[in-house]
């Protein structure tokens, strides 16, 4: 379940309540496939179960464990997947988001830095490829 929506409706303290507003701006589109992943799985996948990290593949099949979920992830276009980790983000579903970010990062994988600059359309200044060390 959505750690959020729990803690909304945990804090609601009268039980004739039927809507609960949440101060989150977001479409339609993503929050209606949120629901629907959290249906499939009634309310209780809190973990993912996604082959371990590094991915060793760009191909969903091969690091998603479930086949409804790679079912539900494959026709999603790169946009579709932002909109949706950011939805899950928002609305604190860890086993969503960490798919989300694994399907996003198998597009990204293998790819070189021009590559990718053209892709997602950024100029030079747009990129910063100072890496810092961890402390």
């Amino acid at each position: 379940m959505s750690k959020k929506l729990k803690e909304a409706m945990d804090s609601e303290l009268d039980p004739d309540v039927t809507e609960i507003k949440l101060d989150i701006d977001f479409n339609k589109v993503p929050l209606d496939q949120l629901l629907e992943y959290c249906k499939h799985h009634d309310y209780k996948k809190t973990e993912t179960d996604l082959e371990k990290k590094p991915l060793k593949s760009t191909e969903y099949e091969k690091f998603i464990k479930d086949e409804w979920e790679c079912k539900f992830m494959k026709p999603l276009s790169l946009d579709q997947v932002a909109a949706l980790l950011f939805a899950a983000e928002e609305m604190r579903v860890p086993a969503l988001k960490e798919l989300c970010c694994a399907c996003f990062a198998s597009h990204l994988k293998g790819k070189d830095v021009e590559t990718l600059k053209k892709e997602f359309e950024l100029a030079d200044e747009d990129v910063d490829f100072t890496f810092h060390a961890r402390a």
